[in-house]
């Protein structure tokens, strides 16, 4: 029995402790990385939820976007002489987007066979895969890197004012809608207030 817990301990000087700790650390590494991860407790229903929740979100954010868009052009059309009280109601064509960075890494392989009768052949392989770029929020989460916002874009205003009795009126009211929204004047209603 020393016997062999003599050729243990020759083994194990023979090996070195460092090497032996370093074959324990990686085995060590081995087995968490294997563990699957857990999705924090999160089920396929509370994911929905989650999901339901930023799409409830994004609709407020766009609602908002709207009213703030039609309070500052009726507010702006008030001050032009002649245009009166103004009503304006804007409609939105899709929804906000959101342009994340994107890294796509490229490996091209080509290879040339040729057979014992002088045969040749070509293959040639591309594969691209895509990821988002994360950055650490101030909260410590990793969040997509959002290379720009793009508002929703605008489908059709109409404007009712007032003075929009008189054709100049009428005429500077699409005139400033087009100019603020590019939008197109067939796009553009101006009608006239009723008297209270």
């Amino acid at each position: 029995m020393q016997e062999l817990k003599d050729q243990f301990m020759a083994k194990i000087k023979e090996i070195g402790l460092l090497k032996i700790s370093l074959l324990l650390v990686a085995g060590l590494l081995l087995v968490i990385t294997s563990i699957p991860r857990d999705t924090g407790g999160k089920n396929d229903t509370s994911l929905a939820k989650e999901k339901e929740q930023v799409e409830q979100a994004v609709k407020e954010q766009q609602t908002i976007y709207k009213e703030k868009m039609e309070e500052q052009l009726s507010s702006a059309l008030e001050q032009v002489e002649g245009i009166g009280r103004t009503k304006v109601m804007i409609t939105l064509k899709g929804s906000k987007e959101v342009i994340v960075n994107k890294d796509t890494p490229i490996q091209e392989e080509q290879t040339k066979e040729s057979d014992s009768a002088g045969g040749e052949r070509e293959q040639s392989s591309r594969n691209e895969q895509e990821t988002t770029v994360l950055v650490t929020d101030s909260s410590g989460q990793s969040i997509p890197y959002v290379i720009k916002e793009l508002e929703p874009e605008i489908a059709g205003i109409i404007v009712v004012a007032q003075g929009a009795g008189r054709e100049t009126v009428i005429q500077e009211i699409t005139e400033a809608c087009e100019v603020l929204f590019s939008v197109p004047v067939h796009k553009i209603k101006v009608m006239k207030m009723k008297d209270l």
